[in-house]
């Protein structure tokens, strides 16, 4: 099995200053059950079936920094990791639900077959690695009574595993401002944010292994 090393790649930086649940000192609107589980959702299959080209897309599981490997909602101040939502989380540990949404994804939009990393039955043309840096409500005002801003960030490569060349690669950003500073706004905005960096992702793909 090809092992590719692009370790040197994925280097995020990340101040740990306090990890204490942050419950009521928010000002945040809790309008939804103390406990809850929340997740993404993936892209939606448009309806109209579509013949997969015959290449192969295998998805890696995403790097990420211990601090976002966890199922809670991550807070940040500057850029440095704050401290946690109270008494709600998502479905799973981040990296594993932004894996299982995107692999949907990518199942209904993408041109290409696509498998994910525990498949080893399949000969696959391509592998894509992906880092993820960002997943969190960052207060970058430090008034954690304002709404925060949404931020997300996906470090993408492309591998064409014939000869573990790096075809493309390309990082995804994108902030959304929230409304307001409830927890069911806050998570609409993820949801929101990740759609569309899903579609940017899949689109970026796709074009990148029809170049080749």
């Amino acid at each position: 099995m090809i092992k590719l090393n692009i370790q040197n790649l994925f280097k995020v930086t990340i101040v740990v200053l306090s990890l204490t649940s942050l419950a009521g000192c928010l000002g945040l609107t809790r309008d939804i059950p103390k406990e809850s589980i929340v997740s993404v959702s993936s892209i939606k299959d448009s309806g109209k079936p579509s013949a997969k080209k015959e290449t192969v897309l295998m998805l890696d599981r995403f790097e990420s920094s211990s601090f976002l490997n966890n199922d809670k909602i991550v807070l940040t101040k500057q850029g440095t990791v704050y401290d946690y939502f109270a008494d709600i989380r998502w479905s799973d540990k981040i990296p594993a639900m932004l894996y299982s949404s995107l692999k949907a994804s990518y199942e209904n939009k993408s041109s290409y077959n696509v498998i994910d990393f525990n498949d080893s039955t399949i000969d696959n043309q391509y592998l894509l690695k992906m880092d993820l840096r960002h997943f969190e409500a960052n207060y970058d005002e430090g008034d954690l009574s304002m709404a925060p801003e949404i931020y997300i960030e996906i470090y993408a490569v492309l591998v064409r595993r014939s000869d573990q060349k790096i075809v493309a690669s390309k990082v995804f950003s994108k902030t959304d401002q929230v409304s307001e500073n409830k927890l069911m706004t806050i998570v609409t905005s993820f949801d929101d944010l990740y759609q569309q960096t899903q579609n940017d992702l899949i689109t970026w793909t796709d074009k990148s292994i029809n170049n080749q």
